[in-house]
């Protein structure tokens, strides 16, 4: 029988992993996404040939707006639904 204190680890672990999951998800979303418009504004600009681009470079860009735009998500998902609680009590 586990005690209550391991039972609450247990359970905010599993939270903790459920919300870990759910957000990589959706930054893999966003991260694929970035990939393809930064591969397609490449060629637009000239450079067919993705050989020529540092590959360092190249994923550090799609991995830092990938990251910002996660966080903007975030702000903007929060802003969103903070917007609609306040509506529904006459506050907005």
């Amino acid at each position: 029988m586990m005690s209550s204190g391991k039972t609450e680890l247990v359970k905010h672990r599993s939270e903790l992993d459920e919300f870990i999951r759910e957000q990589m998800n959706i930054f893999r979303e966003i991260a694929l996404k970035v990939k393809d418009y930064f591969d397609t504004f490449l060629m637009e600009a000239g450079m067919d040939d993705l050989d020529q681009v540092d590959k360092s470079f190249y994923y550090a860009f799609i991995l830092e707006i990938s990251r910002s735009i996660f966080i903007n998500w975030s702000v903007y998902k929060r802003h969103k639904e903070g917007f609609r609680q306040d509506k529904g009590n006459g506050l907005r």
